[in-house]
């Protein structure tokens, strides 16, 4: 009898460890960042440009998809993860932006050709988390960046970007959709500030 109740018991609490208000079995899922891909649309008399891999802080810097219900602390999922560290899923994503915006001759992938192009997009993701603190939960993302004029040394341009986005459910699958959703807005919104800068200075 004791045994059967110990036994019941560790289930038990290992399924509350999935996620908040899940009841979903306990096999271990990967997610990745489902961006739709744009066409390349490169012009011969752009300017080229290179796109350092996303910096993170520790805690980003693995597969782990975060929430948080209270202030101040943020947890992982335990059956949950991405298929790569965000800001691995992110650099080529960031590529076929520039790619596909019209203004630029090529757009290359740093560090290797770091050296080989005037222009460089720097990106450091700060935040991305879905926050249970209020109904619905809404999905958290910060990322700061920065364009710099490699031959001459200095920064053309900064920005923190932020985005809060409500989930259409409270699961893993409606968190996932949003930091997609999310992510997606913050692309179009890091292209045209790269744009405008480059313009401004031209």
């Amino acid at each position: 009898m004791r045994l059967s109740l110990l036994i019941f018991l560790l289930f038990s609490l290992s399924g509350c460890a999935i996620f908040p208000g899940s009841n979903e079995i306990s096999h271990l899922q990967h997610w990745y960042l489902d961006i739709p891909l744009e066409n390349p649309n490169f012009v011969s008399n752009g300017p080229s440009i290179s796109v350092a891999m996303p910096r993170s802080p520790s805690l980003l810097d693995n597969t782990a998809i975060y929430y948080r219900q209270t202030p101040h602390r943020i947890e992982p999922y335990a059956h949950n993860l991405w298929s790569a560290a965000p800001a691995e899923m992110l650099q080529p994503l960031l590529i076929n932006q520039l790619e596909s915006s019209g203004f630029f001759s090529v757009v290359l992938a740093a560090p290797e050709a770091a050296l080989s192009s005037p222009l460089r997009l720097e990106t450091e993701l700060l935040r991305l988390y879905q926050d249970y603190q209020q109904q619905p939960s809404q999905i958290v993302l910060a990322l700061r960046a920065q364009l710099l004029d490699v031959g001459q040394q200095r920064v053309l341009g900064s920005q923190l970007f932020q985005i809060k986005l409500p989930t259409q459910t409270d699961d893993m699958q409606g968190g996932v959709t949003a930091m997609n959703q999310a992510i997606g807005q913050l692309l179009k919104q890091l292209r045209l500030f790269v744009i405008q800068y480059l313009t401004e200075a031209a």
